[in-house]
């Protein structure tokens, strides 16, 4: 559990490191030789400075040992296939006859502007630029940092492989901007389906709506008027935005603190106010919160309480699940804790479907998972990258997008919200 704490961080270094084309050896003796700086005026070594200092000098072992362990299983995280990519990248071009166009690149690290350069080495290969003359002529903007660099630094470059799109500067062009300042999230998007419904369906074929904060995406959606028929959505919701993330969570915390005597009174009042304890629970959920409130209850085993209804979710939500993981996934597994209900639901549960039948496999193949709190840990790190796709049609209707999604889109009305100090742009 404490590896998890750092082991991101590692793992993410190490990808960055693959990425850059960075030399490990002597990179990492260079930042061991930095931590064992740090301390070199300690009179006297303690037991912490010592593993402090060896797990720097180990972090080389490491690195080796998990590429190593990876390609046996013939795994590999992205800097990892980006170095082997590079390395291997002659020997592909030599057998390959293709034609190849990059197309809309700006920001690249170091392996992407070595795998590109190399292609640009064959007459079949082109690269196009795309960027407002204004950008590419003023020498200090930073939009155009990147492809300033590589016009001036690529020797592969010529001018029938490149191919820098011109035309007049949209940038400078004349526009009609409206700020208005409303309060509280919830008001902006109220506001954004009220300047919606007045648009005609030509105007909202050529619309973006640019969400500066993306928790919004779920109040954007339900706000839209009925005028709009198509949209695309061009992002990606967390699925730890959605309502049964937060009753799964308050779940793990009920069963975390559960005690011989019950569970706590405030982790089942937390639990049955969740928005999808209510579609689980119905009405049960009332009596169980009375008799909390009229007893003045503690701790509570609601399976204990004289409920005539028999409901099968509140067996699977209020028994114990014993500290054991195993025994957690098998409860949570349970096809009565994914009811049918509308088509945004059914997208939602299948998520976290998937989401958990990852942890029984883990748990399965594995034996970290072993306690509640480990099993919580793993699930709240596996939440966090989880996102849900939509599927639209990205050339007709309304474009709702995330500020990087928009870039290089050219549309005749936009809507940008959370134009907020701190929000967009962010710190």
């Amino acid at each position: 559990l404490n590896f998890l704490g750092w082991g991101q961080t590692l793992l993410g270094d190490f990808n960055e490191i693959d990425r850059h084309l960075i030399a490990t050896k002597p990179f990492f003796d260079y930042l061991s030789a930095i931590k064992e700086l740090n301390h070199w005026s300690t009179e006297k070594s303690s037991t912490l400075v010592s593993n402090y200092l060896i797990f720097w000098k180990s972090i080389a072992d490491y690195y080796e040992n998990y590429k190593t362990h990876l390609e046996k299983l013939g795994l590999g995280y992205q800097g990892m296939l980006y170095r082997k990519a590079v390395e291997n990248i002659n020997d592909y071009l030599k057998d390959d006859e293709q034609h190849y166009h990059f197309c809309g690149f700006n920001a690249l690290n170091t392996a992407e502007q070595e795998i590109i350069k190399r292609f640009l080495t064959r007459p079949s290969t082109k690269i196009f630029w795309d960027i407002d003359p204004y950008f590419l002529e003023d020498q200090h903007h930073v939009a155009s940092t990147f492809i300033r660099t590589y016009l001036k630094s690529w020797p592969q470059l010529n001018p029938d492989n490149s191919i820098l799109v011109k035309g007049k500067s949209r940038y400078n062009s004349e526009k009609n901007i409206v700020a208005t300042g409303i309060s509280q999230n919830i008001g902006q998007i109220k506001y954004v389906g009220q300047l919606l419904a007045d648009f005609s369906q030509n105007d909202l074929e050529n619309t973006a709506v640019i969400l500066g904060d993306e928790a919004l995406l779920l109040p954007l959606l339900n706000s839209l008027p009925h005028n709009i028929k198509a949209l695309n959505v061009t992002m990606g919701l967390p699925l730890q935005q959605v309502a049964q993330a937060a009753f799964f969570e308050n779940w793990f915390q009920l069963q975390l603190n559960f005690k011989e005597n019950g569970f706590y009174y405030k982790d089942v009042l937390a639990l049955l106010d969740q928005q999808y304890a209510i579609i689980l629970l119905g009405d049960i959920r009332l009596t169980i919160k009375k008799e909390i409130t009229q007893k003045n209850l503690i701790y509570i085993d609601p399976l204990k309480l004289n409920i005539t209804s028999e409901s099968t979710a509140l067996q699977l939500i209020f028994s114990s699940w014993k500290d054991k993981s195993k025994q957690a996934l098998a409860a949570i597994l349970k096809e009565e804790l994914f009811p049918q209900q509308n088509w945004l639901q059914l997208e939602f549960l299948h998520a976290f479907l998937e989401l958990f039948n990852q942890l029984k496999n883990l748990n399965d193949t594995y034996t970290y998972l072993g306690d509640i709190k480990t099993l919580k840990q793993f699930y709240r790190e596996l939440l966090s990258k989880e996102t849900l796709d939509f599927r639209g049609d990205p050339y007709s209707g309304l474009q709702i997008m995330g500020v990087l999604e928009s870039r290089v889109l050219d549309f005749e009305n936009i809507i940008i919200t959370s134009l907020n100090e701190g929000t967009f742009p962010s710190g």
